[in-house]
Protein backbone atom coordinates (compact mmCIF):
# COMPACT_ATOMS: atom_id res chain seq x y z
CA UNK A 1 0.00 0.00 0.00
CA UNK A 2 1.17 3.51 -0.83
CA UNK A 3 2.75 5.12 2.26
CA UNK A 4 0.72 8.29 1.84
CA UNK A 5 -2.51 6.33 1.66
CA UNK A 6 -1.42 4.35 4.70
CA UNK A 7 -0.86 7.64 6.54
CA UNK A 8 -4.36 8.74 5.55
CA UNK A 9 -5.97 5.60 6.97
CA UNK A 10 -3.78 5.81 10.09
CA UNK A 11 -5.04 9.35 10.73
CA UNK A 12 -8.66 8.24 10.46
CA UNK A 13 -7.98 5.36 12.84
CA UNK A 14 -6.25 7.72 15.25
CA UNK A 15 -9.30 9.98 15.19
CA UNK A 16 -11.62 7.20 16.28
CA UNK A 17 -9.04 6.03 18.85
CA UNK A 18 -8.97 9.52 20.38
CA UNK A 19 -12.75 9.43 20.59
CA UNK A 20 -12.55 6.14 22.49
CA UNK A 21 -9.88 7.49 24.84
CA UNK A 22 -12.14 10.45 25.57
CA UNK A 23 -15.01 8.11 26.48
CA UNK A 24 -12.76 6.28 28.93
CA UNK A 25 -11.60 9.57 30.45
CA UNK A 26 -15.15 10.70 31.28
CA UNK A 27 -16.89 7.37 31.94
CA UNK A 28 -16.55 7.51 35.75
CA UNK A 29 -18.18 10.92 35.90
CA UNK A 30 -21.30 9.44 34.28
CA UNK A 31 -21.19 6.07 36.05
CA UNK A 32 -20.36 4.10 32.89
CA UNK A 33 -18.53 0.79 33.39
CA UNK A 34 -15.53 -0.32 31.30
CA UNK A 35 -17.70 -2.90 29.55
CA UNK A 36 -20.37 -0.33 28.73
CA UNK A 37 -17.69 2.07 27.46
CA UNK A 38 -16.29 -0.59 25.14
CA UNK A 39 -19.81 -1.36 23.91
CA UNK A 40 -20.47 2.34 23.30
CA UNK A 41 -17.19 2.67 21.40
CA UNK A 42 -17.89 -0.36 19.23
CA UNK A 43 -21.44 0.71 18.48
CA UNK A 44 -20.26 4.25 17.73
CA UNK A 45 -17.66 2.91 15.31
CA UNK A 46 -20.25 0.72 13.56
CA UNK A 47 -22.70 3.64 13.30
CA UNK A 48 -19.91 5.83 11.93
CA UNK A 49 -18.97 3.29 9.25
CA UNK A 50 -22.59 2.87 8.19
CA UNK A 51 -23.06 6.65 8.15
CA UNK A 52 -19.95 7.10 5.99
CA UNK A 53 -21.18 4.38 3.60
CA UNK A 54 -24.64 5.98 3.32
CA UNK A 55 -23.03 9.33 2.55
CA UNK A 56 -20.86 7.73 -0.14
CA UNK A 57 -23.91 6.16 -1.80
CA UNK A 58 -25.80 9.46 -1.66
CA UNK A 59 -22.79 11.36 -3.01
CA UNK A 60 -22.29 8.87 -5.85
CA UNK A 61 -25.99 9.01 -6.76
CA UNK A 62 -25.98 12.83 -6.88
CA UNK A 63 -22.85 12.94 -9.05
CA UNK A 64 -24.37 10.40 -11.44
CA UNK A 65 -27.48 12.52 -11.82
CA UNK A 66 -25.79 15.89 -12.33
CA UNK A 67 -23.10 14.46 -14.65
CA UNK A 68 -25.55 12.65 -16.97
CA UNK A 69 -24.51 9.19 -15.85
CA UNK A 70 -20.73 9.72 -15.68
CA UNK A 71 -19.01 8.80 -12.43
CA UNK A 72 -15.93 10.92 -11.77
CA UNK A 73 -14.94 10.15 -8.20
CA UNK A 74 -16.81 7.12 -6.85
CA UNK A 75 -16.17 6.32 -3.20
CA UNK A 76 -17.21 3.69 -0.66
CA UNK A 77 -16.87 5.97 2.35
CA UNK A 78 -17.44 9.69 2.89
CA UNK A 79 -16.71 10.79 6.45
CA UNK A 80 -19.15 13.69 6.38
CA UNK A 81 -21.75 10.95 6.80
CA UNK A 82 -20.45 10.33 10.32
CA UNK A 83 -21.83 13.74 11.26
CA UNK A 84 -25.00 13.58 9.18
CA UNK A 85 -26.25 9.99 9.32
CA UNK A 86 -24.57 8.36 12.34
CA UNK A 87 -26.62 10.19 15.01
CA UNK A 88 -29.81 9.18 13.20
CA UNK A 89 -28.65 5.56 13.31
CA UNK A 90 -27.84 5.82 17.03
CA UNK A 91 -31.15 7.49 17.88
CA UNK A 92 -33.06 4.90 15.84
CA UNK A 93 -31.31 1.93 17.44
CA UNK A 94 -31.74 3.28 20.97
CA UNK A 95 -35.39 4.12 20.29
CA UNK A 96 -36.03 0.52 19.25
CA UNK A 97 -34.41 -0.62 22.49
CA UNK A 98 -36.46 2.01 24.38
CA UNK A 99 -33.28 3.60 25.76
CA UNK A 100 -32.57 7.33 25.93
CA UNK A 101 -29.66 8.15 23.62
CA UNK A 102 -28.96 11.71 24.81
CA UNK A 103 -25.88 10.91 26.90
CA UNK A 104 -24.34 8.62 24.28
CA UNK A 105 -24.75 11.20 21.52
CA UNK A 106 -23.44 13.97 23.77
CA UNK A 107 -20.29 11.95 24.41
CA UNK A 108 -19.96 10.89 20.76
CA UNK A 109 -19.97 14.48 19.48
CA UNK A 110 -16.42 15.51 20.43
CA UNK A 111 -14.98 12.22 19.20
CA UNK A 112 -16.80 12.58 15.90
CA UNK A 113 -15.38 16.06 15.33
CA UNK A 114 -11.89 14.85 16.32
CA UNK A 115 -12.17 12.01 13.79
CA UNK A 116 -13.14 14.48 11.06
CA UNK A 117 -10.19 16.68 11.97
CA UNK A 118 -7.71 13.78 11.95
CA UNK A 119 -9.09 12.68 8.58
CA UNK A 120 -8.26 16.13 7.18
CA UNK A 121 -4.69 15.77 8.42
CA UNK A 122 -4.65 12.50 6.52
CA UNK A 123 -5.98 14.31 3.45
CA UNK A 124 -3.17 16.86 3.74
CA UNK A 125 -0.54 14.12 3.95
CA UNK A 126 -2.00 12.20 1.04
CA UNK A 127 -2.53 15.33 -1.04
CA UNK A 128 -6.27 15.10 -1.68
CA UNK A 129 -9.02 17.65 -0.89
CA UNK A 130 -6.51 20.44 -1.38
CA UNK A 131 -7.23 24.13 -1.71
CA UNK A 132 -7.09 26.59 -4.58
CA UNK A 133 -3.73 27.71 -5.94
CA UNK A 134 -1.92 30.35 -3.90
CA UNK A 135 1.58 31.81 -4.08
CA UNK A 136 1.65 31.89 -0.28
CA UNK A 137 0.28 28.37 0.10
CA UNK A 138 1.90 25.01 0.83
CA UNK A 139 3.29 22.66 -1.81
CA UNK A 140 0.87 19.89 -2.74
CA UNK A 141 2.60 16.64 -3.66
CA UNK A 142 -0.03 15.61 -6.24
CA UNK A 143 -0.13 18.86 -8.21
CA UNK A 144 3.40 20.13 -7.62
CA UNK A 145 1.98 23.61 -6.97
CA UNK A 146 1.44 25.70 -3.84
CA UNK A 147 -2.15 25.69 -2.62
CA UNK A 148 -4.21 26.92 0.30
CA UNK A 149 -3.84 24.26 3.07
CA UNK A 150 -7.60 24.09 3.54
CA UNK A 151 -7.29 20.62 5.09
CA UNK A 152 -5.07 21.91 7.93
CA UNK A 153 -7.36 24.89 8.48
CA UNK A 154 -10.31 22.55 8.89
CA UNK A 155 -8.30 20.17 11.09
CA UNK A 156 -7.28 23.00 13.43
CA UNK A 157 -10.87 24.18 13.64
CA UNK A 158 -12.05 20.64 14.48
CA UNK A 159 -9.59 20.43 17.39
CA UNK A 160 -10.88 23.73 18.81
CA UNK A 161 -14.52 22.69 18.28
CA UNK A 162 -13.92 19.32 19.96
CA UNK A 163 -12.46 21.12 23.00
CA UNK A 164 -15.52 23.38 23.18
CA UNK A 165 -17.85 20.37 22.96
CA UNK A 166 -15.92 18.62 25.74
CA UNK A 167 -16.57 21.69 27.90
CA UNK A 168 -20.25 21.98 27.01
CA UNK A 169 -20.99 18.31 27.64
CA UNK A 170 -20.57 18.89 31.38
CA UNK A 171 -23.14 21.69 31.49
CA UNK A 172 -26.61 20.52 32.56
CA UNK A 173 -28.32 23.01 30.24
CA UNK A 174 -26.67 21.33 27.24
CA UNK A 175 -27.65 17.73 27.98
CA UNK A 176 -29.03 16.17 24.81
CA UNK A 177 -28.00 19.17 22.70
CA UNK A 178 -24.29 18.58 22.09
CA UNK A 179 -24.52 16.64 18.82
CA UNK A 180 -26.82 19.10 17.02
CA UNK A 181 -24.55 21.89 18.26
CA UNK A 182 -21.64 19.99 16.73
CA UNK A 183 -23.53 19.57 13.45
CA UNK A 184 -24.19 23.30 13.18
CA UNK A 185 -20.81 24.47 14.49
CA UNK A 186 -18.95 22.23 12.02
CA UNK A 187 -21.16 22.65 8.96
CA UNK A 188 -21.34 26.46 8.87
CA UNK A 189 -17.54 26.99 8.68
CA UNK A 190 -17.25 23.99 6.34
CA UNK A 191 -19.66 25.74 3.95
CA UNK A 192 -17.33 28.74 3.68
CA UNK A 193 -14.12 26.70 3.62
CA UNK A 194 -15.41 24.99 0.50
CA UNK A 195 -14.90 28.27 -1.39
CA UNK A 196 -11.15 27.76 -0.82
CA UNK A 197 -11.18 24.18 -2.07
CA UNK A 198 -10.11 23.06 -5.53
CA UNK A 199 -12.27 20.59 -7.44
CA UNK A 200 -10.80 18.34 -10.13
CA UNK A 201 -14.24 17.92 -11.66
CA UNK A 202 -16.36 21.00 -12.29
CA UNK A 203 -19.58 19.04 -11.77
CA UNK A 204 -18.62 18.31 -8.16
CA UNK A 205 -17.83 21.94 -7.38
CA UNK A 206 -21.00 23.34 -8.96
CA UNK A 207 -24.03 21.09 -8.76
CA UNK A 208 -26.62 23.81 -8.17
CA UNK A 209 -26.57 27.61 -7.72
CA UNK A 210 -22.76 27.55 -8.09
CA UNK A 211 -22.39 25.65 -4.82
CA UNK A 212 -20.48 22.39 -4.38
CA UNK A 213 -22.01 19.09 -3.35
CA UNK A 214 -20.35 19.43 0.07
CA UNK A 215 -21.74 22.90 0.59
CA UNK A 216 -25.23 21.52 0.05
CA UNK A 217 -24.50 18.71 2.50
CA UNK A 218 -23.32 21.37 4.97
CA UNK A 219 -26.60 23.25 4.49
CA UNK A 220 -28.60 20.03 5.00
CA UNK A 221 -26.65 19.11 8.14
CA UNK A 222 -27.09 22.62 9.55
CA UNK A 223 -30.85 22.50 8.98
CA UNK A 224 -31.06 19.08 10.67
CA UNK A 225 -29.07 20.42 13.62
CA UNK A 226 -31.35 23.45 13.94
CA UNK A 227 -34.48 21.28 13.75
CA UNK A 228 -33.00 18.87 16.32
CA UNK A 229 -32.27 21.74 18.71
CA UNK A 230 -35.75 23.20 18.26
CA UNK A 231 -37.47 19.88 18.97
CA UNK A 232 -35.24 19.15 21.97
CA UNK A 233 -35.82 22.58 23.48
CA UNK A 234 -39.57 22.33 22.89
CA UNK A 235 -39.69 19.03 24.77
CA UNK A 236 -38.04 20.72 27.75
CA UNK A 237 -40.48 23.63 27.78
Amino acid sequence: MDKYLLFYYACIGMGFLLGTVYLFCVRKKYGISVKETLQMSFFGLCASLVGAMLMAHLYNAIILVVSDGQMYAASRFRLFGVLLFSPLIVKGAYALAKINSDLQLDLYAAGTVLALGMAKIGCFGYGCCYGIASENGILNRLTGTTVVPVQLIEAAFCVVLAAVLMFLVHRKKCVGLIFPIAQIAYSVPRFFLEFLRHYDYAVEGDIFLHLSVWQWFAVLTTLIGILWLAVARRKRA
